[in-house]
């Protein structure tokens, strides 16, 4: 039987709500920290593809950047 990699796109509206303890630290946060609340408001699928990847290593067909 031959594996299958399945690769989708979307986009999502998320909402991250996240406590500090002064408004300089909330204003200098570039990225929610693992700590955020996580609210996903809305996603839509975008695309996805589907290929064959018979007789190859699932980890041998990453893409470098």
């Amino acid at each position: 039987m031959s594996k299958v990699q399945k690769t989708s796109h979307y986009e999502m509206e998320v909402q991250f709500d996240e406590f500090f303890d002064t408004a300089e630290l909330a204003a200098n946060q570039k990225m929610p920290s693992d700590a955020a609340k996580i609210k996903i408001s809305d996603i839509k699928l975008i695309k996805a593809n589907t290929k064959i990847v018979a007789g190859e290593s699932i980890n041998s067909d990453v893409e470098q950047q």
